[in-house]
């Protein structure tokens, strides 16, 4: 158990919230992770625990935990994802736009970050359409998440490309004529990214982020895309 529940905490966060309920026996399972927040949840009894970027639920009595989807079926919705969403986009929000490859709209009506990996057959197929993304009002944040990890060959040209004077271009060449970079570089942009990723609970590439913080994992359709964010407004 002590396992699965680590699986999903990730890294551990330093500040720990004023307690409404026992967390004495968690603290103790769990020495080497630190709470973020504590509150109530949508189920009387039953605590909304943050560490990390994640989210698992604690009985008050601090000896029940369950991890995994709490879910509305009358509102159809998930509060676990409605809360982990925010959380995501404000993990998104504290990368400096400088680390990342942003490909901006003239007429912005979305944004969007995408995890790519230049090795990724689908990533490079989705970045086929970025002028018609950014034609239809759809900004997209690059973040480097090479998939066999930051030492294998695609994480360390990734690493070239975020530490080229023009990462836009250098991209583009990368993913539609496999061109890179000649210079090395010492940057730790794409080891910082991918292990983000990790903490958000992506584990593969191409993985999207919509505004509202959910995931939307693997290739998609332009058209498509539109449709959900149009739903998402």
């Amino acid at each position: 158990m002590k396992k699965i529940i680590l699986s999903v905490l990730f890294l551990p966060l330093v500040w720990v919230s004023a307690d409404p309920i026992d967390l004495s026996l968690f603290k103790n399972r769990l020495p080497e992770v630190s709470i973020e927040s504590v509150k109530p949840s949508a189920i009387e009894g039953l605590y909304e625990v943050q560490v990390g970027n994640r989210v698992v639920y604690l009985s008050a009595d601090g000896q029940k935990v369950i991890t995994g989807d709490l879910y509305d079926l009358k509102e159809e919705f998930s509060h676990t994802e409605k809360s982990e969403g925010k959380l995501r986009l404000d993990a998104l929000e504290a990368i400096a736009d400088k680390d990342k490859i942003i490909y901006k709209a003239k007429n912005e009506k979305y944004k969007i970050a995408i995890f790519t990996d230049i090795s990724c057959p689908f990533c490079n197929r989705i970045h086929h359409h970025i002028n018609a993304f950014n034609d239809a009002g759809i900004t997209v944040e690059y973040l480097a998440f090479p998939r066999n990890g930051i030492h294998s060959a695609a994480g360390e040209n990734m690493q070239k490309i975020w530490c080229s004077d023009d990462k836009t271009q250098a991209l583009t060449a990368a993913k539609l004529k496999k061109q890179l970079p000649e210079k090395d570089c010492q940057g730790n942009q794409v080891a910082e990214q991918f292990a983000l990723g990790q903490t958000l609970g992506i584990n593969a590439a191409p993985a999207i982020i919509l505004p509202d913080g959910r995931i939307l994992p693997g290739y998609i359709e332009l058209q498509q895309l539109q449709a959900i964010l149009e739903e998402t407004n």
